[in-house]
């Protein structure tokens, strides 16, 4: 029963460097989404980056986006959660990946020689590789968003 391998149970592969807490964004221009690559990949993720400590995620979110494609967003609100693994020439990564959605402001205006920004519609993401894998699913999401506000400072003496 517990030692079983299914996919609630996976296989182990290690002990991770790390658990890195990522914000991704689902950041939205009239009906298209903005998704990025590394200019020699063959695949396509959110636009985001690593939470950086004392940082909320609206603050990562629009720190991370304004340094990569100089793009403005607001109207940040929380979607989900989605756990990632995987191995590379490092070792075994753990990422927890914060989704939020975001309306853009501006338009691209990359600054990064290593990545490619470009606007897609839904229909055209579903025919896309998107990684990590599965996280596609969260744009089928139907159910409310979660306004994110700025993190309560408590003071404890």
């Amino acid at each position: 029963m517990g030692g079983a391998n299914t996919p609630q149970n996976p296989p182990s592969l290690g002990t991770p460097l790390s658990t890195e807490i990522i914000v991704r964004g689902i950041v939205r221009r009239h009906n298209e989404v903005l998704l990025v690559r590394q200019v020699n990949a063959d695949w396509w993720f959110l636009p985001g980056g690593h939470l950086e400590p004392a940082e909320n995620l609206t603050e990562c979110l629009s720190r991370e986006l304004m340094e990569e494609a100089q793009l403005r967003v607001d109207e940040v609100n929380g979607l989900g959660l989605f756990e990632h693994s995987y191995t590379d020439d490092t070792g075994l990564h753990h990422e927890i990946n914060v989704v939020v959605e975001a309306l853009a402001l501006n338009d691209v205006g990359a600054v990064e020689d290593h990545l490619t920004f470009h606007w897609f519609t839904l229909e055209e993401v579903e025919a896309l590789d998107l990684r990590p894998r599965g996280i596609a699913g969260i744009f089928d999401q139907t159910g409310p968003r979660h306004r994110l506000l700025p993190r309560a400072v408590e003071e404890h003496g």
